[in-house]
């Protein structure tokens, strides 16, 4: 990556999302992105017996673990090239699929509202 400002942008996007009263989800559907609203919608079409609202929850917490985690590394010199950049971002996906795959325990199900 060889915009710095992106590199900026990126240590202090975690503070403007992840420390504000709005929920994540709320500023990403202003932005109106394609990409995110692909996203939400392939992760309802795979879990379809979830409930609605653990889905949305665990879309807001996987994509702020993941802003939280970019932000991070982002203050590393190099961070978003070579191989180095490619295990980082290899890794995130990983992480952030084990934690979408997750059923939820007995315990949160039966704590739901409906």
């Amino acid at each position: 990556m060889r915009d710095p400002g992106f590199r900026s942008y990126l240590k202090v996007f975690a503070h403007l999302i992840l420390f504000s009263n709005r929920r994540l989800t709320s500023h990403l559907a202003e932005r109106e992105d394609e990409g995110i609203v692909e996203v939400q919608n392939r992760l309802a079409e795979s879990t379809p017996d979830l409930h609605e609202r653990l889905l949305t929850l665990q879309f807001e917490n996987a994509a702020r673990f993941a802003i939280l985690a970019m932000s991070r590394h982002a203050r590393e010199r190099g961070a978003f090239r070579g191989r180095a950049a490619g295990f980082f971002f290899n890794n995130l996906l990983d992480t952030i699929a084990a934690v979408l795959k997750a059923e939820p325990s007995a315990e949160t199900l039966a704590l739901l509202d409906d």
